[in-house]
């Protein structure tokens, strides 16, 4: 555990420098935080295709969450290399991406169930087909998703706020002002261009990869990190990682609940 102790000297010597890499809304202000677009002066604006840009082995953290899966893969190998790049030697890596094997087990159970004549799991079923694909496959943003979401009232609102976790509370303070302004103009026209389609397709929104536990380790594996392991939400190689409440709401619950974490440490 030499790569341990040297992270625990370092934190007892001076503060750890932590970044976290496409924060969106959800970052600590003592972190370095990067993302696409910025509304905060915390944020450091910067199209992260183009790599980190920050110095090579100038943090002890790196953390992104919800970023991996809207990278192309090749586009993905690039930027787990910068990740590793910018790591000090027994840094942590920690990742967070929609667990594609827990969201595959449930859509087979709601598939089953729909099937034996279960009524109550119908529009389970249709919320767990959207989660598999829509995010993919939209052309519009929002998609078939936020058409479910739009529905009033929300139809299985317990399972939906379940699947998603604290990030359903932040939905919930928008759904009134959507719903208000449901129209086909509020959410624009659907496409049928294919420069259109593809336009979209490249600014963010949608999905362009999926990972489990045994892919999302392969990759880590690939670019040099050992110690992998898979994590829980409030769960870290970091003994601290609770006192940043990035993945855990102030109540312990998890903000992305359909999330697969997991943690490497840079060789």
């Amino acid at each position: 555990m030499e790569w341990y102790r040297r992270l625990w000297n370092n934190c007892k010597e001076q503060p750890l420098k932590c970044l976290n890499v496409g924060c969106g809304d959800r970052f600590h202000s003592s972190w370095v935080n990067i993302d696409f677009f910025s509304s905060n002066p915390s944020v450091l604006q910067h199209d992260l295709r183009q790599g980190i840009p920050m110095e090579t082995e100038s943090f002890d953290i790196v953390y992104h969450s919800h970023v991996l899966e809207h990278f192309t893969p090749e586009q993905a190998e690039f930027f787990m290399q910068e990740c590793r790049r910018v790591l000090r030697v027994g840094g942590i890596l920690r990742v967070a991406v929609p667990d594609l094997e827990q969201i595959c087990r449930l859509y087979l159970r709601a598939l089953e169930n729909v099937e034996d004549g279960c009524q109550e799991w119908e529009k389970r079923y249709e919320w767990m087909t959207l989660e598999l694909l829509d995010q993919c496959v939209r052309t519009r943003s929002g998609g078939k998703m936020l058409e479910y979401l739009l529905e009033e009232p929300l139809p299985e609102e317990r399972f939906v706020a379940k699947r998603l976790g604290g990030y359903f509370d932040v939905l919930q303070r928008n759904l009134p002002a959507w719903r208000s302004n449901q129209s086909e103009n509020s959410r624009g026209p659907l496409m049928e261009d294919a420069a259109a389609i593809g336009q979209f397709r490249q600014a963010g929104e949608v999905h362009q990869w999926m990972y489990d536990r045994h892919s999302l380790r392969q990759l880590l594996e690939r670019h040099g990190f050992v110690k992998i392991k898979r994590q829980e939400a409030a769960q870290s190689y970091l003994a601290s990682w609770n006192e940043f409440q990035i993945d855990t709401d102030a109540d312990g619950r998890a903000y992305k609940a359909d999330s697969l974490y997991m943690e490497g440490i840079r060789t």
